[in-house]
């Protein structure tokens, strides 16, 4: 594995040509397999032709192949209509985690547009940060004499285990402009109904399995139109979980060997739960579950060191809700 600190000691020197942000490396799809690879200078993306006021949606993943922890610390961007939203965890070593950017095409111009997107990477420990731009592109080209409004087929936010519909319309202005089939992959199934016109409805109905989550994916819809046969309606929305953790993550600065350290999480759930029993995680880490059933418990988690150095656990409760869901809680601690 090539080490964070060496490559960021390369771009330190003086370049012969533009130096390519050791970034842009962490958003290609592979990357974990082959870290060698080259990256782009910039990272593209064309959305090719959609109607006027579609939502358009790309989901990258964004993975560190360093050893050091990692996170997107700020973007900046060039077009109002263009939506960053970046991880908001960070990512230690081999994680990865969705970077999702939305373009709104509703107040852009007929035609083909670019626009450009900077997102500020950081990488590093205790006293040492590595900071390196990502460059993104996106092109676009709005078609005028189709129409989809709104631009999404939006859920918002969706509690677990409950059903939601949500509805677009399309307009073609050609003659004889017609939908002739519509489909989806993922918990959803679709309907489209012919409006008059040149009109048509459609709609998106949730199912009520759907994993917890951001929503995605798309309709795809077949048309008529030789020229834009496929037109494609994205889906957005979060499935709230049955039980989250607040905080996820708990890190303890250092604590001395014998000396003990402590935090309380609060683990929330979507009617009154227990949680079961967990074996010792070990390496001075702790947990003492709250004792009843509820719909808020407190937990508390522990550190006490029995020898020097870092620990890492991932402390995974399961709960006795339907489905037996389970809520994860990272731990990184130091002892001294």
């Amino acid at each position: 594995m090539v080490g964070l600190l060496t490559v960021a000691l390369v771009l330190a020197q003086p370049p012969a040509a533009p130096a390519v942000p050791w970034a842009n490396k962490l958003f290609l799809p592979d990357i974990a397999d082959n870290q060698t690879q080259t990256p782009p200078p910039v990272l593209t993306h064309d959305f090719g032709p959609v109607p006027r006021g579609t939502l358009c949606v790309r989901t990258l993943k964004l993975t560190n192949i360093y050893e050091y922890p990692l996170q997107v610390a700020g973007t900046s961007r060039e077009s109002v209509g263009l939506e960053p939203y970046p991880p908001q965890r960070v990512l230690h070593a081999f994680e990865s985690a969705d970077f999702t950017f939305t373009l709104d095409t509703r107040n852009l111009p007929v035609g083909r547009t670019t626009h450009s997107l900077t997102a500020n990477v950081v990488a590093g420990g205790t006293g040492v940060e590595h900071h390196s731009p990502a460059y993104f592109r996106f092109e676009v080209t709005v078609r005028a004499d189709v129409a989809v409004t709104p631009g999404e087929l939006a859920f918002g936010s969706v509690p677990f285990g409950q059903r939601k519909t949500a509805a677009v319309v399309l307009e073609g202005r050609q003659p004889g402009w017609t939908i002739t089939a519509a489909k989806t992959d993922g918990p959803f199934t679709v309907k489209v109904e012919d409006a008059g016109r040149g009109k048509y409805k459609l709609s998106a109905e949730l199912k009520a399995g759907a994993a917890a989550g951001r929503l995605g994916g798309v309709v795809s819809l077949t048309t008529t139109d030789p020229t834009l046969p496929l037109v494609q309606v994205p889906l957005t929305g979060t499935v709230q979980p049955a039980v989250s953790a607040k905080p996820e993550a708990v890190s303890f600065r250092a604590v001395k060997v014998g000396e003990k350290d402590e935090y309380s999480v609060l683990v929330v759930g979507n009617q009154r739960f227990t949680i079961k029993p967990i074996s010792d995680p070990g390496d001075g880490v702790s947990l003492d579950p709250f004792g009843f059933a509820a719909p808020i418990q407190r937990l508390t988690v522990r550190f006490q060191p029995s020898k020097p150095g870092v620990v890492r656990k991932e402390l995974r409760l399961e709960t006795d809700l339907p489905g037996n869901p389970t809520v994860v809680i990272r731990v990184e601690a130091v002892g001294e």
